[in-house]
């Protein structure tokens, strides 16, 4: 199984620890999409360094905007606009900024999203 944690305005220390729960359950692959780069990530380093060695893949500059499903309601992907970096936001981080409306879909089987804000 392939699973795919999105983050919406995140990308802490929760966010990993999630993943790496996931891992900790069999989850075979688990990856993170994120709309900021590494360097803007607000978790710590060695959090992140800790989820790259057991196996967490990151999706950088990417910010999901559709998940997709095929006739049966089964998920089959997830749509992200790709996304570039701007001038710095009031945290002192680069703000992310959509790239024109360039969209790309990701293929994946079982969301799990971590919000920052109630949905």
């Amino acid at each position: 199984m392939h699973c795919i944690f999105f983050t919406n305005a995140i990308g802490g220390n929760t966010a990993i620890d999630c993943v790496r729960t996931l891992i900790r359950l069999a989850v075979a692959e688990v990856s993170i999409v994120y709309r900021r780069t590494r360097k803007e990530m607000p978790a710590n380093e060695v959090e992140i360094v800790a989820a790259e060695h057991e196996g967490i893949k990151f999706v950088f500059l990417a910010a999901p905007t559709k998940v997709l499903g095929d006739e049966q309601g089964n998920v089959i992907g997830l749509e992200n606009l790709r996304m570039e970096l701007g001038e710095p936001d009031a945290s002192g981080r680069r703000r992310p900024q959509s790239r024109a409306i360039h969209t790309y879909v990701y293929d994946w089987r079982e969301p799990h999203a971590a919000v920052k804000y109630p949905v």
